[in-house]
Protein backbone atom coordinates (compact mmCIF):
# COMPACT_ATOMS: atom_id res chain seq x y z
CA UNK A 1 0.00 0.00 0.00
CA UNK A 2 2.95 2.37 0.45
CA UNK A 3 4.17 4.27 -2.62
CA UNK A 4 7.41 3.20 -4.27
CA UNK A 5 10.53 4.90 -2.90
CA UNK A 6 13.44 5.71 -5.20
CA UNK A 7 16.96 6.12 -3.77
CA UNK A 8 19.93 7.88 -5.31
CA UNK A 9 23.46 8.39 -4.05
CA UNK A 10 25.01 11.75 -4.84
CA UNK A 11 28.16 13.67 -4.03
CA UNK A 12 26.33 15.25 -1.07
CA UNK A 13 24.45 12.31 0.47
CA UNK A 14 21.71 9.74 0.05
CA UNK A 15 18.37 11.06 -1.21
CA UNK A 16 14.97 9.49 -1.79
CA UNK A 17 11.61 10.38 -3.29
CA UNK A 18 8.25 8.71 -3.80
CA UNK A 19 7.43 10.58 -7.01
CA UNK A 20 9.53 10.92 -10.14
CA UNK A 21 8.13 13.98 -11.89
CA UNK A 22 10.91 15.49 -14.02
CA UNK A 23 11.94 18.92 -12.69
CA UNK A 24 9.18 18.77 -10.04
CA UNK A 25 10.70 15.78 -8.21
CA UNK A 26 11.36 16.55 -4.55
CA UNK A 27 14.39 14.69 -3.17
CA UNK A 28 14.69 14.22 0.62
CA UNK A 29 18.02 13.69 2.39
CA UNK A 30 18.13 10.27 4.08
CA UNK A 31 20.15 9.66 7.24
CA UNK A 32 21.06 13.28 7.90
CA UNK A 33 22.17 12.45 11.45
CA UNK A 34 23.98 9.22 10.58
CA UNK A 35 25.18 9.13 6.99
CA UNK A 36 25.36 12.90 6.66
CA UNK A 37 26.38 14.92 3.61
CA UNK A 38 29.12 12.66 2.26
CA UNK A 39 29.62 11.19 -1.22
CA UNK A 40 27.71 7.96 -1.76
CA UNK A 41 29.89 5.53 -3.72
CA UNK A 42 27.45 2.64 -4.00
CA UNK A 43 23.96 1.42 -3.22
CA UNK A 44 23.12 -2.28 -3.20
CA UNK A 45 19.83 -4.02 -2.59
CA UNK A 46 19.32 -7.66 -1.65
CA UNK A 47 16.02 -8.48 -3.29
CA UNK A 48 15.31 -11.57 -1.17
CA UNK A 49 14.60 -9.54 1.98
CA UNK A 50 14.83 -5.86 1.06
CA UNK A 51 18.20 -5.18 2.71
CA UNK A 52 19.66 -1.93 1.35
CA UNK A 53 23.35 -1.13 1.90
CA UNK A 54 24.92 2.25 1.22
CA UNK A 55 28.68 2.71 0.88
CA UNK A 56 30.05 6.20 1.53
CA UNK A 57 33.37 7.87 0.87
CA UNK A 58 34.99 8.28 4.27
CA UNK A 59 31.99 7.67 6.51
CA UNK A 60 31.47 3.90 6.43
CA UNK A 61 28.74 1.57 5.22
CA UNK A 62 25.12 1.77 6.38
CA UNK A 63 22.31 -0.73 5.96
CA UNK A 64 18.61 -1.08 6.67
CA UNK A 65 15.68 -3.26 5.69
CA UNK A 66 13.06 -1.66 3.48
CA UNK A 67 9.62 -2.46 4.80
CA UNK A 68 7.31 -3.43 3.29
CA UNK A 69 9.54 -4.66 0.49
CA UNK A 70 7.88 -5.62 -2.78
CA UNK A 71 10.20 -5.33 -5.79
CA UNK A 72 13.02 -3.42 -7.40
CA UNK A 73 12.47 -1.37 -10.52
CA UNK A 74 15.37 -0.38 -12.75
CA UNK A 75 14.95 3.19 -13.88
CA UNK A 76 15.73 4.23 -17.45
CA UNK A 77 18.32 6.74 -16.30
CA UNK A 78 21.91 7.42 -17.17
CA UNK A 79 23.63 8.12 -13.88
CA UNK A 80 27.16 9.50 -14.05
CA UNK A 81 29.69 7.69 -11.91
CA UNK A 82 32.20 10.55 -11.65
CA UNK A 83 32.56 14.23 -12.48
CA UNK A 84 36.02 15.79 -12.60
CA UNK A 85 37.51 18.21 -11.92
CA UNK A 86 35.10 19.58 -9.40
CA UNK A 87 35.46 22.53 -8.78
CA UNK A 88 35.82 23.15 -12.51
CA UNK A 89 37.85 25.92 -14.12
CA UNK A 90 37.80 25.25 -17.88
CA UNK A 91 35.62 22.16 -18.25
CA UNK A 92 34.13 19.24 -16.33
CA UNK A 93 33.96 15.66 -17.59
CA UNK A 94 31.31 13.13 -16.58
CA UNK A 95 31.90 9.38 -16.83
CA UNK A 96 28.67 7.69 -17.91
CA UNK A 97 27.70 4.02 -17.60
CA UNK A 98 27.33 1.96 -20.78
CA UNK A 99 24.06 2.62 -22.58
CA UNK A 100 22.70 2.19 -26.08
CA UNK A 101 20.54 5.30 -26.12
CA UNK A 102 20.96 9.05 -26.11
CA UNK A 103 19.93 11.03 -23.03
CA UNK A 104 19.21 14.68 -22.37
CA UNK A 105 21.52 16.65 -20.09
CA UNK A 106 20.04 19.61 -18.24
CA UNK A 107 22.17 22.09 -16.28
CA UNK A 108 20.63 24.70 -14.01
CA UNK A 109 22.17 27.50 -11.97
CA UNK A 110 21.61 28.13 -8.25
CA UNK A 111 18.42 30.07 -9.05
CA UNK A 112 16.97 27.09 -10.95
CA UNK A 113 17.40 28.69 -14.39
CA UNK A 114 18.33 26.31 -17.20
CA UNK A 115 21.73 27.33 -18.58
CA UNK A 116 22.24 24.34 -20.88
CA UNK A 117 19.97 21.66 -22.25
CA UNK A 118 21.02 19.28 -25.01
CA UNK A 119 21.07 15.66 -26.08
CA UNK A 120 24.07 13.48 -25.28
CA UNK A 121 24.77 10.46 -27.50
CA UNK A 122 25.48 7.06 -25.91
CA UNK A 123 29.15 7.70 -25.10
CA UNK A 124 31.29 6.72 -22.07
CA UNK A 125 32.26 10.32 -21.23
CA UNK A 126 30.71 13.72 -21.80
CA UNK A 127 32.53 17.01 -21.25
CA UNK A 128 30.84 20.30 -20.46
CA UNK A 129 32.93 23.26 -21.62
CA UNK A 130 31.17 25.51 -19.05
CA UNK A 131 29.20 27.26 -21.79
CA UNK A 132 25.48 28.00 -21.78
CA UNK A 133 22.90 27.45 -24.52
CA UNK A 134 23.86 30.94 -25.74
CA UNK A 135 27.49 29.85 -26.16
CA UNK A 136 28.87 32.11 -23.44
CA UNK A 137 30.88 30.87 -20.46
CA UNK A 138 28.77 30.52 -17.33
CA UNK A 139 29.55 32.63 -14.28
CA UNK A 140 31.35 31.27 -11.24
CA UNK A 141 28.93 29.47 -8.97
CA UNK A 142 27.17 26.22 -8.25
CA UNK A 143 25.34 24.30 -10.99
CA UNK A 144 23.09 21.25 -10.89
CA UNK A 145 23.58 18.69 -13.66
CA UNK A 146 21.02 15.99 -14.53
CA UNK A 147 21.28 13.29 -17.16
CA UNK A 148 17.77 12.17 -18.11
CA UNK A 149 16.01 11.30 -14.85
CA UNK A 150 19.21 10.88 -12.85
CA UNK A 151 19.82 12.34 -9.45
CA UNK A 152 21.31 15.82 -9.46
CA UNK A 153 25.08 16.27 -9.48
CA UNK A 154 26.43 19.51 -8.06
CA UNK A 155 29.31 21.15 -9.95
CA UNK A 156 31.14 24.20 -8.69
CA UNK A 157 32.56 26.54 -11.34
CA UNK A 158 35.27 29.01 -10.45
Amino acid sequence: GDPARYFVGTSVGLFSTTLLDSANTVWELEGAGTIGNVPINSIALRTSDGLIAVGTHGNGVYSSHLSPFVAVQDLPAVVPTTAWPNPAHEQVTFTLPPTNRAVEVSITDAMGRVVLQQGVPPIPQWTWDLRSNAGTRVRNGTYVVRFGTSAPITVVVN
